[in-house]
């Protein structure tokens, strides 16, 4: 939903004059094709199983195992199999199977408000019938996931074009600030994009979430001698008050 110009309300009334079969279906954030194979099962199906190390991030201690990061999402607090939680998905690194895990995961010191998108695939329709590219100006607000929450953001493309239409959509890369902290951002996700009537003129795939703007009375420091050398993420702590500073 939408299909075209009609939105889910709409639709759900098209389908209970029409009488047909799905009308009172309730809805499904899952993938529709799958009926009533676990998302988990497709997975396993089509990608296998690799053990790797569940690593918590602020030390780099391997905590348990996975059987896969393509399993795991940014975010996620079920199914890790850990103790003395909650737990959270804080990062995932393809190259080695490391799945990263914070109990810390909403006390980061940096917001999460800032991603690199790419692979543009625009919905600007122009008299001909063919999408065009939009101005840049009008991507005014953007949805990263499923649901209602909707931000204002900023997009700047990477070697500045002028306008949207002035980079290749399928080359094209460009960063994007959020107007607000989204906790989930993660690679492979999609960004769509609105104007600010609400009219969708397209989306990206999320290739990166970047270091996003630093809460304030939060400093960087210096890994424990143990956890050198092991899988490891920039630890932040939140400065004292002056005078209460421990020795």
């Amino acid at each position: 939903f939408p299909i075209g110009c009609l939105p889910k309300a709409q639709v759900r009334q098209v389908a209970e004059a029409l009488a047909l079969p799905t009308r009172a279906r309730p809805d499904s954030q899952g993938i529709c094709f799958l009926g009533k194979v676990q998302f988990s099962e497709f997975v396993r199906a089509h990608l296998g199983e690799r053990e790797g190390a569940l690593v918590e991030a602020e030390s780099g201690a391997e905590l348990g195992r996975h059987m896969g990061f393509w399993f795991h999402t940014i975010g996620q607090r079920q199914g890790l199999g850990l103790s003395n939680g909650p737990w959270y998905v804080t990062d995932k690194d393809p190259a080695t199977n490391v799945v990263f895990v914070s109990r810390n995961y909403h006390r980061t010191a940096y917001r999460r408000d800032k991603f690199k998108c790419g692979r543009f695939s625009w919905n600007v329709p122009t008299e001909n019938g063919k999408a065009t590219n939009p101005a840049i100006a009008d991507l005014t607000r953007c949805k990263v996931r499923h649901g209602a929450q909707m931000y204002g953001c900023q997009v700047a493309f990477d070697d500045s074009p002028v306008d949207a239409d002035e980079a290749n959509p399928k080359e094209a890369t460009a960063t994007v600030m959020l107007d607000g902290d989204d906790q989930g951002l993660a690679a492979g996700q999609y960004a769509v994009f609105y104007n600010s009537a609400g009219q969708c003129l397209g989306c990206a795939v999320i290739l990166e979430a970047l270091e996003g703007t630093p809460k304030p009375d939060y400093e960087a420091i210096e890994p424990e001698e143990e956890a050198r050398g092991k899988p490891f993420q920039t630890i932040l702590k939140k400065r004292l008050p002056a005078g209460q500073e421990k020795e």
